[in-house]
């Protein structure tokens, strides 16, 4: 679900991580912080959305340990504006359930669940059911991005959610991830009916016309992220 990147002709890495790896490495730079640090960040990061207008943040992939430093700033009044978190599904499933709230406190509330199938177009990591035209970088040919979590992953944690009636939101940029995220959602549908509150397509910047389709009759709510430089 990852590279690290290496010096060309060895294991020596050159300091690019990609998807799954970068997260597994942002932990150990993040717990070099300290709780205080961390509750600063927390801070810092409201209050430069309030002062741009926004009422409302998110954390749209948290870890349990970052949704409970949002809880404590919460709890401790040191939120400006409402933050919502949606914990990584891959990481601690049983943390949402146990701490997910329809309402806020503290103006903090954890929404439900996160899961990311692919990367960005722009890293060339996001998952295409075609080659990518002229990538940047050394690719071999037919290259078309990778899964950063594998179909029986996905399976799972979209019947989860749909089990439990949990909101869950999705990273799925390209084609082929789209795709499975549509049959997860068909088969947890015909499972467990619909969810109270819908499901998100999170970015989606390379989709199929029959796969928007898909979404609209699966009554997913797609938060788009346009793009322009990729066709």
């Amino acid at each position: 679900g990852g590279i690290i990147r290496r010096e060309e002709g060895s294991q020596q890495p050159n300091g690019v991580v990609e998807e799954v790896a970068w997260i597994s490495v942002l932990p150990k730079v993040l717990g070099n912080v300290g709780a205080t640090g961390m509750k600063a960040l927390a801070k810092a990061g409201t209050e430069l959305w309030a002062s741009f207008g926004y009422t409302t943040a998110q954390e749209g992939r948290a870890t349990p340990g970052i949704a409970n430093v949002l809880k404590a700033v919460a709890a401790e009044g040191g939120l400006k504006i409402d933050v919502v978190s949606y914990v990584d599904v891959l990481a601690d499933r049983d943390y949402v359930k146990a701490n997910q709230s329809p309402s806020y406190v503290g103006h903090y509330r954890n929404a439900g669940l996160k899961l990311t199938i692919d990367g960005s177009p722009q890293g060339f990591t996001a998952w295409r059911d075609r080659p990518y035209y002229d990538p940047v970088g050394n690719y071999p040919p037919g290259y078309a991005g990778y899964a950063a979590a594998t179909p029986p992953q996905v399976l799972d944690a979209v019947d989860w959610a749909y089990a439990n009636k949990l909101q869950i939101i999705t990273h799925s940029n390209a084609e082929a991830a789209s795709d499975m995220l549509i049959t997860a959602i068909r088969t947890a549908q015909a499972k467990h009916g619909r969810l109270p509150t819908r499901p998100v397509l999170i970015h989606g910047q390379f989709q199929r016309e029959d796969q928007a389709d898909c979404f609209v009759a699966l009554g997913v709510f797609p938060s788009l992220f346009p793009m322009h430089t990729f066709y």
